[in-house]
């Protein structure tokens, strides 16, 4: 419980960051785009990824965030939190 409460902090804290970040930039340059880059896995993140991910690209795009999102894929193995 503690964890998702603590993820969920953060996520709003990325989230707070984003909009600051759009705010500034939409000021100086109204007819800008914003994009931001997330992972192409997103749907198929696994519990425990959000203990290292905090790109909730599909809500900043939700909430007029952004303009668009370029997708990042990863190829090869995929790395658990022990790394070896």
């Amino acid at each position: 419980r503690r964890v998702q409460q603590w993820i969920d902090w953060r996520n709003a804290q990325m989230k707070t960051l984003v909009q600051s970040l759009r705010d500034s930039y939409k000021a100086k340059n109204p007819k800008g785009r914003v994009l931001i880059t997330g992972t192409a896995d997103y749907y198929e993140r696994k519990e425990g990824n959000d203990l290292r991910l905090a790109q909730d690209w599909e809500s900043w795009l939700d909430s007029k965030l952004a303009d668009g999102v370029l997708l990042e894929g990863r190829y090869g193995p995929h790395y658990t939190d022990a790394r070896s």
